[in-house]
């Protein structure tokens, strides 16, 4: 046994693995990146011995990699390589392996879909291969897989993924989930269409099953968790959105679009002849941080109130804690915490990050089991 080796480094980028963190899903992903090597290599070894009908006995067992850590701060794992000198029985290509070899070809592969190339010339064996990563990348995910001491890679993601199948097939489904208030159904045809948070769109048709759910949300105009079948045919090009299930979003505590909506029309000396209108920009802050907190992490959604100073605050009650969170100066995010039976005290940090800002509010507001797996337990 030689001494090992780093192989590659995986590095997963989106909301999801800030922090460093890795759940169970994306270790699937560096199972699949085994499979993709092995397979990719040993259609190698068979695309330079034609003669053979399979590759000798113990190749694929020749090849072992371990994930041996995850960098601090990141949500980059090293994948370790431990050789087998029956593995240099594989090699035909002087001091490379197919392995190796295999290694190169992928990432060329990826790297071309990636910028838009054209794949008509991979072979269809090796895209139906490079399929096998990505399946639990969510739509803002990626994944570059690059050698140590990189600083990027080839990054393989939705859309890398969607090209390479239509290659293959001539159509792909995607299965898409997002948050959005339906804007517009029409029963005769059988079509619907939503607005998403972000500004962006969908426009499909729906089941029959989920007609009265539609028009219960068009006319509450209420937030909803929606989830479509996407599909595509070759050359990118969406041909079909059809909504799988509908889901109304039940916030626990006053509806902040409204009530920022209603801040928004206040006017200097709303205080008893004082107090300064509310700054829009403040305003489009807080609605952003909220969108997220409730929608994306489940937050108890806040009592919201206007500052004297044009600001905007906003105030949770949490078991024995208050927690309040303010827009200021600059688009700064202020945070605070009191318990009331203890009068201990907590400070969000100076100029905080959203991500900050989101895990501050966390430690104390109730959430959904995803604020866990992107934050942890504190």
């Amino acid at each position: 046994m030689t001494d090992p080796e780093i192989f590659a480094v995986a590095q997963f980028n989106g909301v999801r693995f800030d922090g460093g963190r890795l759940d169970l899903e994306s270790i699937q992903e560096l199972v699949a990146y085994k499979r993709v090597i092995v397979d990719t290599a040993k259609w190698l070894f068979l695309e330079d011995n034609p003669d053979r009908a399979r590759v000798p006995k113990g190749f694929e067992r020749s090849f072992s990699l371990a994930l041996t850590q995850v960098e601090d701060g990141s949500a980059r794992a090293e994948l370790l390589r431990v050789e087998d000198p029956e593995q240099l029985a594989f090699s035909g290509h002087g001091h490379d392996d197919y392995f190796e070899l295999a290694r190169t070809r992928i990432n060329k592969v990826i790297e071309d879909a990636s910028n838009g190339t054209e794949l008509k010339e991979v072979p269809i064996p090796l895209l139906q291969i490079l399929v096998q990563l990505g399946t639990t990348l969510g739509p803002e995910e990626s994944l570059e897989f690059m050698r140590r001491g990189a600083d990027n890679g080839p990054r393989y993601d939705r859309r890398v993924r969607r090209k390479i199948s239509l290659e293959i097939t001539e159509q792909y489904e995607e299965q898409l989930e997002e948050f959005g208030v339906i804007v517009g159904v029409d029963l005769e045809r059988g079509t619907f269409s939503a607005r998403l948070a972000g500004g962006r769109r969908w426009e499909g048709t729906f089941r029959t099953e989920d007609r009265d759910n539609l028009t219960q949300a068009l006319d509450k105009k209420g937030y909803c968790r929606l989830q479509a079948t996407v599909t595509y045919k070759q050359g990118g090009v969406q041909t079909r959105l059809e909504l799988e299930d509908i889901e109304p979003l039940t916030l626990d505590g006053p509806d902040f679009e409204s009530r920022l909506t209603e801040l928004a029309t206040l006017k200097n000396g709303w205080l008893d002849g004082s107090g300064l209108k509310p700054v829009a920009a403040k305003i489009a802050v807080m609605r952003d941080l909220l969108r997220l907190m409730v929608w994306d992490f489940g937050f108890i959604a806040p009592h919201l109130y206007p500052t004297e100073s044009g600001f905007i605050r906003a105030e949770w009650t949490a078991e024995q804690w208050e927690v309040s969170l303010e827009i200021g100066l600059d688009a700064i995010h202020v945070g605070h915490a009191l318990n009331d039976e203890t009068d201990d005290e907590e400070i969000l940090m100076e100029n905080p990050t959203i991500k900050d800002t989101i895990q501050f509010i966390g430690q104390f507001v109730g959430h959904d089991p995803v604020f866990e797996q992107v934050f942890g337990d504190g």
